[in-house]
């Protein structure tokens, strides 16, 4: 059953510090900021905002697909290639960075 929370209170803590090394230590932009922080919330919407302490290889690959059938809000027509691409890409780095995060370390 799905999490009816419109956000998880551990994932924003963490969410918050991705940021601030994104902002400070690789001086990303405000709107890739924005881009990275869409991203991230379209996988956490998509898990029913499951801690990312719970992240695995099959909520990865349920994404993925999810998000191949998705249609663009601005739009309505399908997703484009492109914000798929970046969208994926984006959860890479974020869940890359997580893994060297202490309490995510192992998982």
């Amino acid at each position: 059953m799905m999490n009816m929370n419109k956000y998880n209170p551990k994932n924003e803590r963490i969410k918050r510090e991705y940021f601030r090394f994104q902002k400070e230590a690789s001086q990303k932009a405000d709107g890739t900021l924005n881009g990275i922080r869409k991203s991230i919330d379209r996988f956490e919407t998509h898990t029913g905002f499951k801690d990312f302490v719970t992240f695995n290889k099959e909520q990865a690959v349920a994404f993925k697909k999810h998000i191949a059938t998705q249609k663009s809000v601005r739009t309505g027509n399908a997703m484009s290639k492109s914000t798929i691409l970046s969208t994926i890409n984006a959860l890479k780095e974020f869940f890359r960075w997580l893994a060297f995060q202490q309490g995510y370390k192992s998982r």
